[in-house]
């Protein structure tokens, strides 16, 4: 589940990058209708980057989020295969992990 500050930002890019494409495309539509058409072509080509930017950030940041916490957990299982359960090398990794403090994504 996301920390509810992160997903309020991450509503508030999207809203804002919606926002800028419906803007785009409403030019497009203006500039169309007095016939320049380069224009308009311009404003739609933006549109569609606006819109991709609204989807495809946010899907990029979340499996990227995916990706690092599965690596980050396949690493610690290797260890623990090498190790074996063995008491000495238990209480080396549970220091190691006992290091690891939040960072709120937000302030980062």
């Amino acid at each position: 589940m996301l920390n509810s500050k992160v997903e309020d930002a991450l509503n508030e890019h999207i809203n804002a990058e919606f926002w800028s494409a419906y803007l785009y495309l409403s030019m497009s539509a203006y500039l169309e209708s007095e016939n320049l058409q380069g224009f308009a072509n311009w404003m739609r080509v933006q549109w569609q980057e606006e819109m991709a930017h609204g989807t495809n950030n946010v899907l990029q940041w979340f499996v990227s989020e995916q990706v690092e916490e599965e690596a980050h957990a396949e690493n610690i299982l290797m260890q623990l295969r090498m190790i074996e359960s063995k008491g000495q090398g238990m209480l080396m990794l549970d220091r190691e992990l006992a290091q690891r403090v939040f960072t709120d994504p937000t302030k980062a």
